[in-house]
């Protein structure tokens, strides 16, 4: 069974609640360090996802605990954004590479049926005549 206290959007009232934060400090976030946050298609109004609420945390630490400035927060922000973009390449790269070993696997194997294939002789009238008259020995 769900947990109840998971949706899909969350409200900035709820957002300001779950951080501990002014409904303004939040808005004020959003705005300062430029958030691409999603937004509800069924309202206009500021809807946040889970990922928005993260994000925001991060935020909060970094200006609350680590007490950062706000270039300090955005420095860091592009720094774990270039970190995350780098992975995701080395990813890309890592499955390219599988790729093309699945298919270089491939065209090996269909090779390997293509020769065993010419290999084998094709069955005859003669032939098949012959095999039946064997099995009726």
């Amino acid at each position: 069974m769900a947990s109840k206290n998971l949706k899909l959007y969350y409200s900035a009232k709820e957002v300001a609640e779950m951080l501990e934060e002014d409904i303004s400090t939040i808005y004020y976030w959003e705005k300062k360090y430029d958030l691409n946050l999603s937004m509800s298609k069924v309202s206009s109004k500021r809807r946040y996802r889970l990922s928005d609420i993260e994000l925001m945390r991060k935020i909060k630490h970094l200006v609350r605990d680590k007490k950062l400035t706000s270039e300090g927060v955005q420095q860091a922000l592009s720094l774990e954004n270039q970190e995350v973009l780098d992975q995701r390449a080395k990813a890309m790269l890592h499955l390219k590479q599988s790729l093309a070993t699945v298919e270089s696997m491939i065209r090996q194997m269909d090779a390997y049926r293509l020769k065993s294939q010419k290999r084998q002789l094709p069955e005859t009238p003669i032939l098949l005549s012959t095999k039946k008259n064997l099995l009726q020995e």
